[in-house]
Formats: structure tokens, sequence, C-alpha cells
């Protein structure tokens, strides 16, 4: 459907409205060209480890970044080594002209005993691009031991104005995991309920049919869509909220007649072309239609899905893995997915996302697509909470200051959700910030610094956060 501009106009002025207006620290302060480490700190789960640095903008000239590192408790070539020579304490990483991040690999040897500390400190000691400074996590610990990180600055590549990615983020070891998200249509739950979602992140819509003959031909329907000020259409998307029971699909029956066709408006695919600074475009070509039915089989599930005109369809079972919170399946590809990570090993989704907008009157208006959003892992264990800074600054916060009555109530994914930016106009809201428990107990606290690039490219998320001990 395309809408007037008029609605346009109305669907900017609705949004600002779920936003209370506070100061950006764009507006008094540009960014500075700088290099820093990605995180602070990182548990060395694997035996190979990228250490990531990045530049705050593509580096103007080619050069080269000297690293040093301190070692306690290991030694080179004995406990690690580096894939290029460090035997003397220090080397170099070379980048190009352009570079955003570059990356050097750590490759742990021997694994620490049970209550040994054992760790890397790696410092940036010298750039040779004199642009540049060196900014932010000037050093990063690299711990043999599983210890939770202690925080630092973090940019998750959600990939510019078009948003591509979505990016998980766990704050205990500082890792992110980026995946496109054209790249899962359907979402199966590993819990105990039977439960299947749409990928609201490229504003997919779903509705049940009353037969549940998946081989009749069927056609589109413009309503089920989303944007269309239409409050009834949220029964088309999943709730915003995260909340299982209500998912756009009803819940799985045991008896197989309760199980109903969907017909699948699949969304839009991601652009190519580069928003202007400071908007973005997320919403490309229409991705078309399909039709599914969705069984149980045993303790799993048995998908069948076609094209919505098509009198076959095809059928593939989906195993449930209680580690994780879904198994992903493509309907575009025919194949099941790896989407997201382990449920205990994210805390944060940078996403586009499905939500719903209210109008002045606080009267539902249906749904629509937001971006710039966050979503906190509710399902996997992780809770959030919104601290105003009139009543804790961010850097007197402390663990004392945690309230587990909020932890208790945050129950909505959406809790940091498009409530940390503005965008009309464009600014950052420096009178909040967050404060997270990860699923593992551990409590950070978490400040947005930049939502921009320093060229003005949304899409460009960065924050701080660090581990309350």
């Amino acid at each position: 459907m395309v809408m007037s501009m008029k609605k346009l106009l109305y669907l900017f002025l609705v949004v600002s409205t779920l936003i209370i207006t506070g100061c950006s620290d764009d507006d008094t302060h540009a960014p500075r060209m700088g290099v820093s480490f990605a995180s602070e700190s990182v548990n060395l789960a694997d035996a190979v480890t990228p250490v990531s640095i990045v530049f705050s903008s593509g580096a103007p000239t080619s050069g080269f970044v000297t690293v040093s590192y301190t070692a306690n408790n290991v030694a080179y070539g004995v406990d690690f080594t580096t894939d290029t020579t460090g035997e003397g304490g220090q080397f170099t990483v070379p980048f190009n002209a352009g570079a955003t991040n570059i990356a050097f690999n750590f490759t742990k040897l021997a694994d620490a005993a049970e209550g040994e500390v054992k760790n890397v400190v790696f410092t940036i000691a010298e750039i040779s691009a004199s642009e540049i400074e060196i900014t932010g996590n000037t050093s990063v610990q690299l711990n043999f031991n599983d210890m939770p990180s202690l925080g630092g600055q973090a940019t998750p590549s959600v990939g510019g104005s078009n948003q591509p990615n979505q990016v998980y983020f766990d704050l205990s070891t500082g890792q992110y995991t980026a995946v496109n998200r054209t790249t899962w249509d359907l979402g199966f739950y590993g819990g105990t309920d039977f439960r299947v979602v749409i990928n609201g992140s490229v504003a997919m819509a779903t509705k049940q049919l009353a037969t549940n003959n998946i081989d009749l031909p069927q056609t589109s329907d413009p309503t089920v869509a989303i944007g269309t000020f239409d409050p009834a259409n949220l029964a088309f998307v999943d709730s915003p909220t995260g909340a299982l029971t209500g998912t756009a699909i009803a819940e799985i029956s045991a008896n197989d007649d309760d199980n109903k066709v969907y017909i699948v408006n699949m969304g839009y695919s991601i652009p190519t072309i580069p928003a202007a600074p400071g908007s973005v475009s997320v919403a490309g070509s229409a991705r078309g239609w399909k039709k599914i039915r969705v069984l149980r089989n045993g303790e799993g599930y048995m998908l069948q899905y076609a094209d919505i005109n098509a009198t076959t369809h095809n059928t593939v079972t989906i195993t449930k893995d209680q580690a994780y919170n879904f198994s992903f399946f493509s309907l575009i590809n025919g194949a099941p997915v790896q989407a997201e990570p382990q449920k205990a090993a994210w805390d944060l989704n940078f996403t586009t996302f499905t939500n719903e907008v209210f109008s002045t009157e606080n009267v539902s208006a249906g749904s629509y697509f937001f971006s710039d959003f966050v979503i906190t892992n509710i399902k996997g264990g992780a809770k959030s909470y919104q601290v105003p800074t009139s009543a804790t600054a961010y850097d007197n916060f402390t663990l004392a200051n945690v309230s587990e009555a909020n932890f208790d109530a945050a129950t909505d994914q959406r809790s940091i959700g498009a409530n940390w930016r503005n965008v009309t106009p464009i600014e950052l809201y420096s009178d909040r910030f967050y404060v997270i428990k990860d699923p593992a107990g551990n409590v950070y606290k978490l400040r947005f610094t930049s939502m921009l690039s320093q060229s003005g490219e949304r899409g460009n998320p960065t924050f701080h956060y660090a581990l309350l001990q």
C-alpha cells in the first residue's frame, strides 16, 4: 500500500510522541576520529579469537597500529601466540585507507586451571597516521579463565542506513554475532511450548485461514501488512512485547485438525542504495507471499509450505533445540538456518522491528516498522530497565543502586527499544541509561554514545557499558 504524504507526516508525529525529548551529545560535540579496541575485555571461549581494533570512521590513509602487551601468568609461545609475531612484547597491525576495523588473531595454547588467573592485556601503543587519535578502549584484557567482561565501548555492525544486520551482543564476553535479517523467515520455539514466530525485522505479517488444506490455491490480502494504520492488523504480527502467548500463528495443537493454513506476507528485501545522512532506507522490494501450515511432530514440528497459489507443497521436520530460543527456517531458500546464538550467549539484539504505535490520544494506530531498535533477550533470561539521569548519574551508578524489583517487572523485550534515540529531530538522549542483568546474573550499566557515523549515517550505534561489582 502506498501511503500519502499526509499519512507519512502523521506517522512522524506519532513516532515522536513515543519518545521523551532529551539533549543529544551530538548537538554540542562533533565525533572525534579515533582508534580503539572493540571491547575492554574478552573471555577466551575458543582456541582462536579475533581481537578487533575499530576506527570511528574510515581511515584517511594506509598505515599501521603498534600493539604492545603484558602477560599475567602466561608466556608467549607456551600459553599463547598471535598471527603477527610478538615475541618482543609488541607487533604491528597494518590497515588500508578507508578501513573501519582491523584485527589480529590470538591463539590460546593452554587453558587456565581451576582457580588460576591467566590473562594478556594488549594496549594500542602507537598509530602511524597522525590524523587519528588513540581513544576509547586503549587496552583489552583477554582472560584465559571464565571472567565476565568488565565492559567498554562497543559498535555493533548494524551496517549503515539500510540496517541489513541483526546484531546479537553478549555483554559478558564482549562478542557480537551479525546476521543478515533476510536470512530467516520462521522461528520454531525450543522450549516446552509449541510456538512459531515470524520475522518482524523484514516486516512480515500472516493471517490464519479457515482451511487446513494447504494445497488449495490462495490469493494475497492487502490488509495483511505493516503500517496500514489499522489497529486490527496487530493480529497479523507477533506481540511486540515478545510474549509467546501473542504470536500471530496460534499455538500449534496436538490435534492436527486444529492447525490451519496461514497466508504469509514475506515483507521487504533490504535496499542496497544508502539513504541520505540522518535518514534510513530499510524496506526494499516486496518479497512476495507464501502459505504455510505447522503441525506437531512428536516433540518437534512439521512445516508444510508452498507458494501462495500452488496446488502442491513441501514438507520439512524441525527439531526443537532447548539450547536456543528458536530453530530457524528460510521459506525463500527452503532450508533451516542458524540465525541466533545460543539463548544464554546473547543479551541484546540490534535490529529493525515491527512495533505498535499510538496516536496523540494514546489510541493504538496499529503496527509499524521501526529502525534503530534494541531488543532484550527476555526469553533467554536477560532483563533490562531504564534509569533517568535525574535520579542517578551514569558515572555514579553502582551495584548498590540496582533495583531487583525493576528486573522482576521487566517482562517486555522493548524496555530499551527505540527509547534511546529520537528521529524527528535526530538526537541521542543523554537523560537516561540502562541496567541489564544477563542470564548468568552479571549486571551491567549501559549508555548510548552515538547513533550516527561521523558522516551522519544512521545504523551506526555506539554504546559504553560497565560491569557492576
